[in-house]
């Protein structure tokens, strides 16, 4: 296969297994199969995307390789774009390669609320 539900892939394989991520996007893993399998052992929910202060946020499935551990305010921000692939030997290093801003504010409420004060604060990081 050379897509994810029409995003480009690429794969890294050994005799064991198959390990697919999205060629531009991410870093994400989104499909894992046994050697000699068509089953991906990964979920696939390529329909699942929801608004953010950031922008628009694709679920897509697989596995997302940026944060942990898993935090909403942090984790759901789009990674549509800027995914870098550095092959190595033994197999590739995928990495932002960018400037990414995290912005902070309080949360008002429960935190199923999902409700926001105004912007206190934000600090500009260097992926490499």
């Amino acid at each position: 296969m050379t897509d994810f539900h029409g995003l480009p892939i690429r794969s890294i394989a050994n005799d064991h297994l198959q390990l697919d991520f999205l060629a531009d996007a991410g870093p994400r893993l989104v499909r894992l199969f046994l050697a000699h399998s068509l089953e991906n052992l990964l979920a696939e929910v390529p329909d699942v995307h929801w608004p953010t202060p950031f922008g628009e946020y694709f679920l897509r499935g697989g596995h997302r390789v940026t944060l942990a551990p898993e935090a909403l305010e942090l984790s759901y921000v789009p990674d549509n774009t800027g995914l870098v692939v550095e092959e190595m030997p033994a197999g590739v290093r995928l990495r932002k390669g960018r400037d990414y801003t995290w912005y902070v504010w309080p949360g008002i409420g429960t935190r199923s609320a999902v409700k926001y004060g105004p912007e206190i604060g934000h600090r500009t990081f260097r992926y490499r």
